[in-house]
């Protein structure tokens, strides 16, 4: 899954006036004046529905989920071709938001929109929905955005191709899975150590009774 590991950046909690969208105080009982912000509500952002689990993919993020896993190559310039399966909401876009993803060392590649709404899902979620301002703005700050043509190519910055050990100077064998919201950009070599990970799973579950059933 595209996760935001929010323990990254320090969350900090405040209560606010319900409906208001604004802390119910300045300062916490501890005196810290340490500045809170609200993730935007749904009327306000353009996100509308982000906040109900129960409407389809499409609704929520402006897309079907993406599905599916696709082998690729991508050139030493970082150019990069989206498969034809999952290339329409990107196309028709015309950019997209590429994050480092540190506890999977893969890229999540996020449609504009369904940035947004990820983004504020996550924030939303946490209890009271305020958060330090440095938490949005240190997840915005780490996507960077990229430019999608008519051909459904673009090109990955080379900070992010070096942070999942991709090589600068050469073609290097990639794979692209979808991820529903997302799509996530393995190396070959790591998406295949994962693949094996679930090989041997498959292994021990050839050996399994089952579970027990309540009698």
């Amino acid at each position: 899954m595209c996760l935001l590991p929010l323990e990254e950046f320090g969350v900090k909690w405040r209560l606010v006036e319900q409906g208001t969208g604004t802390p119910a105080s300045s300062g916490d009982a501890s005196g810290s004046d340490a500045v809170t912000a609200l993730a935007p509500n749904p009327s306000s952002s353009g996100v509308a529905g982000v906040y109900d689990p129960s409407l389809p993919t499409v609704d929520r993020v402006g897309h079907g989920a993406l599905a599916g896993t696709y082998r690729t190559r991508i050139e030493a310039n970082g150019r990069l071709v989206l498969p034809s399966a999952v290339r329409n909401p990107f196309v028709e876009a015309g950019n997209a938001r590429v994050r480092f993803q540190a506890h999977q060392r893969n890229l999540a590649i996020y449609t504009p929109r369904s940035f947004d709404v990820t983004v504020t899902t996550v924030l939303n979620r946490q209890p009271g929905g305020v958060v330090d301002p440095r938490l949005r703005l240190a997840v915005y700050n780490s996507a960077q955005p990229v430019t999608v043509d008519r051909q459904a190519r673009f090109v990955v910055p080379p900070e992010l191709r070096e942070r999942i050990g991709l090589p600068l100077d050469r073609i290097a064998d990639v794979v692209l899975t979808g991820s529903v919201e997302c799509l996530e950009l393995w190396p070959a070599a790591g998406h295949d150590e994962l693949e094996d990970l679930a090989d041997a799973f498959d292994l021990l579950l050839n050996n399994h009774d089952g579970l027990d059933l309540p009698s």
